[in-house]
């Protein structure tokens, strides 16, 4: 931005309101790129979450949070709960290519994350995989390279799920056009 003025005080009154304008439209434009850049976000998340779901429970999870102004900083949250944990970095060393303790996602180690196969009692790591009732509770224990069963009901039999890492694609889909947005909204 450039102010022209002359060194009277009807144009440095005139260069102080340009330059204060300019500051009240930062927190508008602040706003829409952060508004924009995590609607694609979500956008994103939703898309190739679909194509994942199972019971469609965690897809109704998937939203966005705008968070509580700091000064003139904006901030919004795309969080998603439910079984999405499982969705982003994977269970199951079958259904992962992947050998017990692997990471698979790019972040997984950073986040602290278990290694494919060896959260809770280790399933994952199982070749054969493993059963769960429709409830998600389970219902095998594999001990010792064999499965003690403890109820014949109506289960689910599973190698796992891949990690789709769909929030993380997601996450790159706002880098992606964060610049290009902010451009046109400081361009106006």
């Amino acid at each position: 931005m450039t102010i022209d003025c002359i060194l009277n005080l009807d144009s440095l009154d005139n260069a102080i309101k340009i330059v204060e304008q300019y500051r009240d439209s930062l927190d508008y434009k602040s706003e829409r790129i952060v508004d924009e850049v995590s609607q694609i976000v979500e956008n994103n998340a939703r898309t190739e979450l679909t194509q994942h779901i199972w019971s469609g429970e965690t897809l109704l999870t998937l939203h966005t949070e705008k968070m509580a102004n700091q000064g003139h900083s904006r901030n919004a949250k795309v969080s998603v709960g439910g079984a999405a944990v499982w969705l982003e970095f994977g269970t199951g060393v079958v259904a992962n290519n992947c050998s017990p303790g692997e990471f698979v996602h790019p972040k997984a180690k950073e986040l602290g994350m278990d290694g494919i196969g060896e959260y809770g009692h280790g399933w994952g790591s199982n070749p054969n995989g493993w059963y769960f009732y429709d409830n998600g509770h389970y219902d095998a224990e594999w001990v010792g390279g064999t499965y003690n069963v403890y109820n014949t009901g109506p289960s689910i039999h599973t190698y796992g799920i891949p990690a789709t890492l769909f929030m993380y694609h997601s996450a790159w889909a706002g880098r992606r056009v964060l610049e290009r947005i902010a451009r046109e909204v400081y361009s106006d």
